[in-house]
């Protein structure tokens, strides 16, 4: 949300019991390049320095760590109308109830 004005949440569940989180922004989105880069601690896009943002390169890579600790994944995708759309995916296995 730093990059976006707004954005959309959804949560859905499949037929086995999966949650997919889903955040659309409508920001810049990200280089397809530097997608699985931006999950590395301490990397930051080039142009986010440039921005009134500040940050330090780790709230996507502690974001991936603990979904990864919770056996789930992290996605990121450009959407093609711009902007981001970053996916949780959590199987049943990482679930607490």
């Amino acid at each position: 949300m730093k990059f976006g004005t707004t954005a959309t949440v959804t949560l859905t569940r499949d037929a086995v019991g999966d949650i997919t989180l889903h955040v659309l922004d409508e920001g810049p989105g990200i280089p397809e390049a530097s997608l699985q880069e931006v999950l590395q601690p301490f990397y930051r896009l080039e142009d986010s320095r440039n921005r009134d943002t500040g940050g330090t390169g780790l709230g996507l890579a502690i974001a991936a760590q603990l979904v990864s600790q919770m056996d789930g994944a992290l996605r990121l995708a450009n959407r093609p109308q711009g902007g981001l759309d970053a996916s949780v995916r959590l199987g049943r296995g990482g679930i607490v109830s």
